[in-house]
């Protein structure tokens, strides 16, 4: 049950960090989509925050360790919230300076589909990197409607993934172009 604790909690440290590249990124990409993936995993956080709170009143652990777990869960739970404030600032018009500042921002999270004409699709992301050219990375992978996060080198892409990249303007162009099969080998 601890076990599962842990795991739960990783898992929503993982969606937080999500949650944040998603929003900075709709906001400075004016990007609605994002922005409506970012409540979508808020929604997962919610209910990830509830599975922990039933755990931790069936495991065996101190009372301070009980609480120092839950304000941890309820900081985390902040810093989401934070997030869908900021994806949810999308739609609205920005001062020129904060659109100034976040046009000169180097990093960026795009969100783009697999096809199964690409090159990376069925590979797996350590074969991906001997194709990519760039320091993009591969962040997440939205499958149906699970998100995947715990991503390493033997996770495959599949044809009609949601995959994440976080990297420069010019490697979101490169990676969107092997992403839907315009670049071969």
């Amino acid at each position: 049950m601890v076990k599962n604790v842990k795991d739960k909690i990783r898992e929503l440290k993982n969606y937080s960090e999500l949650i944040l590249d998603l929003s900075y990124s709709a906001l400075f990409l004016k990007d609605e989509t994002l922005a409506k993936s970012v409540d979508e995993i808020y929604k997962e956080v919610q209910t990830i925050e509830k599975d922990i709170m039933k755990m931790l009143f069936k495991v065996r652990i101190s009372d301070e360790s009980r609480i120092s777990i839950i304000e941890l869960i309820d900081s985390i739970k902040t810093i989401c919230e934070s997030g869908t404030d900021i994806a949810r600032m999308s739609s609205a018009k920005m001062p020129d300076i904060v659109s100034k500042v976040l046009k000169e921002t180097c990093k960026r999270v795009i969100f783009t589909k697999v096809s199964s004409k690409s090159v990376i699709s069925n590979e797996t992301i350590g074969e991906i990197r001997f194709i990519n050219k760039t320091d993009a990375e591969i962040i997440g992978i939205k499958r149906g409607s699970k998100w995947i996060l715990n991503l390493n080198d033997t996770t495959t892409l599949k044809p009609k993934d949601m995959i994440l990249i976080s990297g420069t303007k010019a490697e979101e162009d490169y990676f969107k172009k092997l992403a839907n099969g315009a670049i071969k080998k």
